[in-house]
């Protein structure tokens, strides 16, 4: 019988939102800089969060006009947002997170308003960077079926499902690329702390909780939705590390996922099948 070390464990989110629903507003030429590469419209400032990818477009389906050689109603983006809610595009998480004016698409502006409509729409796992521990609570909570019909019964009798956790990470709030603790596809743990206050979308998230990894495609791990519900900042007055700990509870199904090798998609020549900017087209391990 082996013994496992908690080595082989991490975390992976994907940014999701709380419903379908669209953030809208008036874009209006002087809201677009185009010297700038950077545009604002009326939105909520915690609507969107540095690294988001999002679906920008118009709410009439007209072609978006706001970047540059761009002639479509909508497009597919990744977020720079600054203090004063000024927006940057990219084609990267990794070039949002930077935020280099210079990775930034160009922008040009319309000669009227136009009724704009966004989302957070990711489907890519990024890590969590800095844990160093994390704990995951399931339990059944019983129902009583006595006055319910047939049906009713045979769906709820064994109970339903929730969950709750925490994530103990040391603290951090920079995931430029080059940086020595965190890499250019890492979440940072002061994510978190902005995703509590997002309003207009909620603070949720898709969580992939590993406990085992080997390497070689195996995998062991719990997926969920989740709700952050809390974030405390442990800071010492000396020389202590400074510390946050997460706190979430579970949105819907929970599932315990033993997942084998994962990697590229093949063609039936067994060359690999890529996308349109030539990276490798990988497997979904929750597929069914």
């Amino acid at each position: 019988m082996s013994i496992y070390l908690g080595r082989e464990g991490y975390v992976q989110l994907t940014r999701i939102a709380e419903t379908d629903e669209y953030v809208r507003g008036v874009l209006t030429p002087n809201d677009v800089n185009v010297s700038e590469r950077r545009f604002s419209f009326n939105f909520s400032t915690s609507a969107f969060i540095t690294g988001d990818r999002i679906e920008l477009g118009t709410q009439d389906l007209s072609n978006l006009v706001l970047i540059q050689n761009h002639s479509f109603p909508d497009a597919l983006v990744y977020v720079n947002v600054d203090d004063a809610g000024g927006i940057r595009l990219f084609d990267t998480f990794e070039q949002a997170v930077n935020g280099d004016i210079n990775d930034a698409l160009p922008l040009e502006r319309d000669t009227g308003n136009q009724n704009i409509r966004a989302r957070t729409r990711d489907p890519g796992f990024n890590f969590i960077s800095q844990v160093y521990k994390y704990e995951i609570t399931t339990s059944r909570d019983s129902v009583d079926v006595t006055d319910l019909g047939k049906s009713f019964r045979e769906n709820y009798s064994n109970g339903l499902i929730s969950g709750q956790g925490s994530l103990s990470c040391f603290w951090e709030y920079k995931n430029t690329l080059g940086d020595d603790k965190v890499g250019g596809k890492d979440e940072v743990p002061n994510y978190m702390a902005k995703l509590l206050l997002r309003l207009k979308q909620g603070s949720v998230f898709r969580g992939r909780f590993v406990i085992f990894d080997d390497k070689r495609g195996h995998k062991i791990f719990y997926s969920m939705r989740c709700v952050v519900t809390n974030v405390a900042i442990q800071a010492g007055t000396r020389d202590e590390i400074i510390e946050t700990e997460i706190n979430f509870v579970t949105s819907g199904p929970i599932s315990l996922k033993v997942s084998q090798d994962f990697g590229s998609l093949l063609l039936e020549d067994s060359s690999k099948l890529l996308a349109e900017d030539s990276t490798q087209i990988l497997g979904d391990p929750e597929a069914p």
